[in-house]
């Protein structure tokens, strides 16, 4: 600029007056010729600044949102363009736009969303992914903490699920919404929406049964959110209960891990804060259950094997039918099920069998007399042994001192089989027997022997 200005000019060291020492003269004549062009330069590059700036103010960084973007509302036309700038060629301009996007709370979450969607940028996709995932896991994480902590669950609180799981659960306390928070990741509908009618439980507990024949068919597996979700839908169905859906209950109900987290005791799901298992909201719900379910004999191996008490109940409706004994596998079942979790005022439903010589199992064992010989003897069980059996566990009483070969089992109380006679020994045995036992019973013993802890 000064070679254009300076053509045809005497040079510094000639003009009169100036010397070398004085050539800060140039540099004073370009500062003046930049501020005479400056409209034609510099202004425009203010004006893009500023065009730039009214998008957004500049903001600081607040946890969960913050402000958004200094705490001025922000149109969708910047977020737009702020949007349009994550796929910029300048990284600077990328990381700028981000930082500010950030920074909105979670009330501009939906816009966010909607232009994520419509991106076809897999930059713009991939950072806008972020900033809502960051936005959804901060309401997560306070909607969980509020829901845990409360004193009382809000009508207005975002787990309207909690309304009908809290009616099938019988229960409003933490354990309760520990169990329905086990179910948030993979069934959150169930969690967000309440179930208000047994058809609406029906229509989706066969939707989430559905899902689980699928995953069990595939992986051979469920996960403890499979059995949570079915168990809590499909005890709101009530009447609405079809066959079909109840084997799948049965087959989910029946298999680990849903089989030992279904016990109060045993549960190996998340504790609360005080260590205490949150199994009584799922024992609870499959108590509810299989007031409405027809497979009394599928119902009482899961309560025994999951040490529900619930399985007392099927069992004194079995024992109190005339025709108890017309089905031998159920009338077992609810004999060891009566042993298990009866009460000694229960005794009168198993009682009343104390007499009946209707054989239930026939059980064969090997008996050598000597070591070239070998013979093959029957035992029979008949119900009055069952009878026998769990009525003196009932009142706390050692089978073993009427039964020598009895022996106990952890989950049903005792083993069948070793209850069993041989089948030669005459009626009379057992009618004796029978007749002890109601002579013990009728004097009270100094310090009765039991198998219970």
């Amino acid at each position: 600029m000064i070679s254009m200005f300076d053509q045809g000019r005497t040079p510094a060291s000639r003009l009169p007056g100036l010397s070398p020492k004085h050539s800060f003269f140039y540099l004073l004549m370009t500062l003046v010729l930049l501020l005479a062009f400056e409209p034609f330069g510099f202004g425009q590059q203010s004006r893009d600044a500023a065009d730039s700036s009214s998008l957004v103010k500049p903001v600081t960084r607040k946890p969960r949102g913050g402000n958004p973007l200094g705490g001025g509302t922000v149109d969708r036309e910047a977020i737009e363009r702020l949007v349009d700038k994550l796929g910029s060629n300048q990284f600077l301009e990328r990381e700028h736009a981000h930082e500010r996007l950030d920074a909105l709370d979670e009330s501009y979450l939906p816009i966010l969303t909607e232009l994520q969607a419509k991106s076809t940028d897999p930059e713009v996709q991939a950072r806008l992914w972020s900033i809502v995932a960051r936005r959804k896991n901060e309401i997560l994480q306070r909607n969980n903490k509020e829901f845990i902590r409360a004193a009382v669950v809000d009508e207005n609180h975002a787990y309207q699920g909690w309304k009908s799981f809290s009616k099938a659960a019988g229960s409003q306390d933490r354990k309760a919404r520990f169990t329905l928070l086990a179910i948030l990741e993979e069934y959150p509908e169930l969690v967000n929406e309440e179930i208000v009618t047994k058809q609406d439980a029906f229509r989706i507990a066969t939707l989430v049964a559905s899902r689980i024949t699928e995953r069990l068919d595939v992986r051979g597996e469920v996960t403890d959110a499979d059995g949570i979700a079915l168990v809590y839908t499909a005890s709101l169905c009530e009447d609405a209960l079809d066959p079909q859906l109840e084997r799948t209950c049965h087959r989910v109900f029946m298999r680990f891990p849903f089989s030992r987290n279904i016990n109060p005791e045993f549960s190996i799901l998340d504790q609360d804060s005080k260590g205490a298992k949150i199994g009584p909201a799922l024992a609870s719900m499959y108590t509810k259950w299989i007031d409405h379910a027809k497979d009394d004999q599928r119902v009482l191996l899961t309560c025994l094997n999951s040490a529900i008490p619930a399985s007392k109940k099927i069992a004194k409706r079995i024992l109190e039918s005339k025709n108890a004994t017309n089905d031998p596998d159920i009338f077992e079942l609810a004999m060891q099920a009566m042993a298990r979790f009866g009460k000694i005022e229960d005794a009168e439903a198993v009682d009343r069998w104390l007499e009946d010589q209707t054989t239930i199992r026939d059980v064969q064992r090997i008996a050598p007399p000597n070591a070239f010989e070998t013979s093959f003897e029957i035992y029979e069980v008949k119900a009055c042994d069952l009878a026998l059996a769990s009525s003196m566990l009932l009142h706390g009483y050692s089978p073993a001192q009427l039964v020598p070969m009895f022996r106990s089992h952890p989950l049903r109380g005792y083993s069948t089989e070793s209850l069993g006679l041989p089948a030669k020994i005459p009626e009379s045995y057992r009618t004796e027997r029978c007749k002890q036992w109601r002579e013990i019973l009728q004097v009270q013993p100094p310090a009765p022997q039991t198998l219970r802890p």
